[in-house]
């Protein structure tokens, strides 16, 4: 079913056959041999029609008639040769009048994108000149139990003396961190490294001895050791030029970044990576590099939540993927798995399960049935499940997701490991397992408290979980206790990231006070979170203003703040304007009154400046908010007392300053 999709994913595309490719002229017999007439429907009929210039004097790919070669001339058999390449023109779906698809294609010969993709290809796979080159495009179809077994062969026949045992010890290196076998990749990576490091060697293989780096790098980026991986990846800069492969190099440190949660220095060293990429090495434009670059890309704006450049970089990359590559590739799978994230950020939860579903597809012909990838997309299937309300589906994945990682060598990275507990108890969590859920948090938390490397968005997460299992078992106490944490690390999350989890974890905390606040008192007014209808509370608090005395100026400063954070929270900002407006023209009305002591009047101000600059940080109106946030502070450093808004209000400037990219000012 998939290799089909790509098909008709790809009209006006090419696709080669790697097989002998036996078609006929009689039509009818294509229509039985297509099994249009059977009725399961685990299967497709298709019926491909070809045309054939037969004018061309030279075929790279010849094709004859073999009928009268054959024990059944009456099939009228045409054999196309292996590598034959066509052009999609069409599929056109006849299965409600003929029970099957038809797909048109021609036969492509002296086609300039077909020459353009073979130049490309016999430069990225023609580096050494020698036997490991097969090797090598072995491993760019992704096909690594074939490349094992040749460089393992290689290996056997190939003396230390010889200068290519080097490159082998290294191409298997990668083969096993492509696998998941990582302690087999050190292993192979270190007998590369010292090969290439002897007295006889060591200056002439400078670009090798980087390379190896780069390959340990990933290898300890994977599993979850970032502070080594970038060791190994900057000492291999210190050996590399443009010219090179710094680009790769750039690549795997942003890939390091990315896992330690530092999205925008991540940004920054993928698009180093592309700029020489595009401007130094002046990549052909269907060159797989240039595909994986965009792909990382169109991650990160993802995850910065620019979804319109997420996508415009992904749909790039799988342009030239499809282009260029086999249908069972692992960086197509990555670039369906990226789709799906964003797709899932879009809440269309349809095509984001379609997208994980060819991930999985491939990356299930791929790899063994124990490695992360696939530990992965069980885990996001999970996710999407969950939100289309399938939670028996949800479960089998979760669970799936976590046997798997716990049997890999990915084992080891205890954040990811972490966050695949923290998946399945969320899941337990919307079942109503209490227990369970309980149960899988604390592994998670546990486990994420074990790392080296900082992770505040995930104990964040983790941290705001437990509020919610508390809070379900009516225990509020310990809900507020854990929703703090949850801002604590928020905090220092949003200082350098472009998140909103901080904005969320404070409104649950409101929503818990309140909750705390009915429990203690039998009477008292309905709290702004318990109000079903925002406009019923914002035509009481009107009414409650305009029965207010004008000189009463204390409580119409009170409930235009109420007015304000209602509004804000419900994301009517032109509401939120007009009440700022009419608060600005009373305070600056009583400058100097004898309704309200100045010190009233300012600290009132400081909360409606406040929540005004909340009302900006909503919409990413990052100058306006910090020029808000910036008057509050200023009336806050007046007063003669502490005030405790004041630690909230440097946390909220130090995360508007984090995504104007001013990481000096946040961090201050």
């Amino acid at each position: 079913m998939a290799e089909f999709d790509q098909i008709k994913d790809n009209i006006g595309h090419l696709i080669s056959i790697n097989a002998f490719f036996s078609t006929t002229k009689n039509y009818d017999l294509a229509k039985i041999y297509s099994g249009s007439t059977r009725t399961d429907s685990e299967f497709l009929s298709v019926i491909f029609e070809i045309e054939v210039h037969l004018t061309h004097h030279a075929m790279k790919r010849p094709f004859a008639s073999i009928e009268h070669l054959s024990k059944f001339p009456e099939e009228e058999e045409i054999l196309f040769s292996v590598g034959s390449v066509f052009r999609i023109l069409n599929v056109d779906d006849r299965r409600a009048t003929d029970s099957y698809y038809l797909v048109k294609m021609i036969m492509v010969e002296n086609d300039d994108d077909l020459n353009e993709l073979r130049s490309e290809l016999d430069r990225q796979y023609s580096h050494y000149g020698n036997l490991c080159d097969f090797g090598s495009a072995l491993i760019g179809m992704s096909d690594y139990d074939r490349a094992e077994r040749y460089f393992q062969m290689l290996l056997e026949y190939t003396p230390e003396s010889n200068p290519s045992f080097g490159l082998i010890q290294n191409f298997l290196g990668i083969i096993y961190v492509n696998r998941g076998d990582y302690q087999k990749a050190f292993e192979f990576q270190e007998r590369a490294l010292k090969f290439w490091t002897q007295d006889s060697l060591i200056q002439s293989n400078q670009h090798h001895i980087a390379n190896t780096y780069v390959h340990l790098g990933a290898a300890y980026r994977h599993r979850g050791q970032f502070d080594l991986a970038l060791k190994y990846l900057l000492m291999a800069v210190d050996l590399q030029s443009p010219t090179t492969s710094l680009a790769f190099t750039y690549n795997e440190i942003a890939l390091t970044y990315r896992k330690k949660g530092d999205n925008r220095l991540a940004l920054n060293y993928f698009l180093k990576a592309l700029d020489i990429d595009e401007n130094v090495l002046k990549l052909d434009k269907y060159h797989p590099e240039l595909a994986t670059a965009y792909n990382n890309i169109g991650e990160i704006y993802s995850h910065l939540d620019a979804y319109d450049d997420a996508l415009n970089y992904l749909t790039h990359a799988l342009e030239i993927r499809l282009k260029g590559t086999v249908a069972t590739h692992t960086d197509l799978a990555a670039i369906y798995h990226n789709l799906g994230t964003i797709y899932m950020k879009k809440n269309d939860f349809t095509k984001t399960l379609e997208m994980h579903m060819k991930a999985l597809e491939i990356d299930s012909q791929i790899f063994h049935d124990d490695h992360e990838s696939l530990a992965t997309s069980h885990h996001q299937i999970a996710a999407v499940q969950l939100e289309l309300g399938a939670l028996s589906e949800a479960l089998y994945h979760a669970e799936k997701a976590l046997r798997i990682v716990l049997r890999s060598q990915a084992k080891e990275n205890l954040s990811l490991v972490s966050s695949f507990q923290y998946g399945l108890g969320f899941v337990q969590y919307r079942l109503g397992n209490m227990g369970k859920a309980l149960k899988m948090a604390e592994k998670a938390l546990n486990n994420l408290l074990a790392c080296s490397a900082e992770h505040q968005k995930k104990m964040g997460a983790i941290y705001n979980f437990f509020s919610l299992i508390y809070e379900e078992e009516g225990d509020i106490v310990k809900a507020l206790e854990y929703v703090k944490k949850a801002i604590e690390q928020a905090k220092i999350w949003a200082i350098r990231n472009r998140t909103f989890e901080l904005e969320t974890y404070l409104a649950r905390l409101d929503q818990l006070k309140n909750k705390e606040s009915e429990r203690s008192f039998t009477s008292g007014k309905m709290s702004l979170d318990h109000m079903t209808n925002h406009d019923d509370l914002i035509r009481q608090f009107n009414e409650e203003f305009q029965r207010t005395s004008s000189t009463d100026i204390l409580e119409r400063l009170r409930l235009i703040n109420n007015l304000i954070t209602i509004c804000s929270r419900h994301n009517n900002f032109s509401a939120v304007f007009k009440y700022f407006n009419e608060a600005n023209v009373i305070y600056s009305e009583h400058q100097s009154s004898n309704l309200i002591t100045k010190e009233q009047l300012d600290e009132i101000m400081i909360n409606i400046l406040f929540n005004t600059a909340r009302s900006y940080y909503r919409q990413q109106n990052w100058t306006m908010s910090l020029k808000m946030f910036e008057k509050s502070c200023d009336l806050v450093l007046k007063q003669k007392d502490d005030n405790p808004v004041l630690p909230e209000i440097y946390y909220c400037m130090a995360a508007v300053y984090g995504h104007l990219g001013e990481i000096q000012l946040a961090t201050d």
